[in-house]
């Protein structure tokens, strides 16, 4: 099922499914989904982590770019919090298990070094 619903005079952005109460996936256009990454640390703990969370399964089924994703995870270098973490390191293991069985090209193409500060 596909609903489309006007964004409310005046409003910049919306999020769905707040605090993630219905048992349901929300697919935003691209342009929301930049508002919503630009607004990810006005948003609580739980839409947080949700956002994260489902824009990593949709990219899965094929139905978002992994460009999505990624670009929310930019916004954990201000994140205290252990869950929007654990959702991300665990959404991002699935992908390295992907890239680590796919040869030794495509390994070094979408390998990534990591810098500590």
């Amino acid at each position: 099922m596909s609903i489309t619903i006007q964004k409310p005079a005046g409003a910049t952005w919306i999020k769905f499914n707040y605090d993630q109460i219905g048992y349901y996936r929300v697919n935003y256009p691209e342009a929301q989904w930049r508002e919503l990454s630009s607004n990810f640390n006005s948003l609580s703990i739980s839409d947080r982590t949700h956002l994260l969370e489902e824009s990593f399964s949709i990219a899965e089924a094929g139905q978002l770019s992994y460009e999505i994703p990624l670009d929310l995870t930019k916004n954990l270098i201000t994140e205290i919090e252990y869950t929007p973490w654990s959702v991300a390191s665990s959404k991002l293991q699935t992908i390295l298990r992907y890239l680590s069985g796919s040869g030794s090209a495509q390994e070094e193409t979408f390998k990534v070094i990591v810098h500590v500060w």
